[in-house]
């Protein structure tokens, strides 16, 4: 499958998830169910994932705090997401799925994928979060000015717009989403326990990085794959942090993956 195919668009939907917390859902396209957990902001749109919908039913939830999902302040770690993320399952797609994580979102997915094995046909994790690896650590975010933050985050820093895009919506979803991923990582950008559990996720693995990545290094996907009984490492050359956004190579690679029998 190309990238460049028509493709059907995500249209949001609004559910509640464990009796009271709401939270926006982007759906599109029919098939076998792709989960997609998204990283630490999403001003940039998942366009991309569209063309995902060729193929699969996408499913692309915002994490409380994130996009037009509201903060829910009970909240307080990444682990505590995968009770929230459990029932959304069950709510929309009770059986198997193809799960894909990027960045915060593949912390999130590799800790769903820990917990409950048996919900996860087949897992990408995309420049994954959520390791301690001290020889090539991950960027502390909030140690960085906005303008170094931007230069790291993507090797086309076309995608994060131009100053006459900022809009005061714009500059309020930023705060929001920056406070809601402080609350998630604010005392340790990694989980002391990841490493030690990744061995009970059966499910085949794809670990995909950009070799330009200047926020979590290309060269954790080795440590990644040691630990995971079923992977593979797929580089894109050239590509930053912002994976899907910046190269359609890297989009294409998990439909491949995904489509495998």
């Amino acid at each position: 499958m190309s990238s460049t195919r028509a493709t059907e668009p995500l249209t949001p939907e609004q559910r509640v998830v464990g009796g009271d917390t709401q939270v926006t859902v982007l759906r599109a396209g029919s098939g076998d169910p792709l989960v997609f957990f998204h990283g630490a902001g999403t001003a940039v749109g998942f366009d991309f994932a569209a063309s995902w919908a060729d193929d699969f039913e996408v499913i692309l939830p915002f994490h409380p705090g994130f996009g037009s999902s509201p903060l829910d302040t009970r909240l307080r770690e990444v682990r505590d997401l995968v009770p929230h993320y459990l029932q959304l399952l069950d709510d929309v797609c009770p059986g198997p799925v193809n799960m894909v994580g990027h960045s915060l979102g593949g912390w999130i997915a590799s800790l769903v994928a820990i917990h409950a094995p048996e919900r996860v046909r087949r897992l990408v994790l995309a420049c994954p979060a959520g390791l301690r690896v001290p020889s090539h650590p991950t960027t502390d975010l909030f140690s960085l000015a906005p303008r170094e933050l931007a230069a790291r985050l993507t090797s086309r820093p076309e995608l994060l717009g131009s100053p006459e895009s900022v809009t005061v919506d714009s500059v309020v979803r930023q705060y929001e989403e920056t406070t809601s991923l402080a609350r998630l990582i604010w005392e340790r950008n990694h989980d002391r326990t990841l490493q030690q559990w990744l061995g009970r996720i059966s499910a085949p693995t794809l670990v995909l990085w950009g070799t330009a990545d200047r926020i979590i290094p290309v060269e954790q996907a080795d440590v990644w794959a040691s630990r995971l009984p079923r992977s593979q490492v797929t580089t894109i050359e050239g590509a930053g942090h912002m994976l899907f956004n910046e190269s359609a190579a890297a989009v294409d690679a998990v439909s491949s993956f995904l489509r495998e029998p």
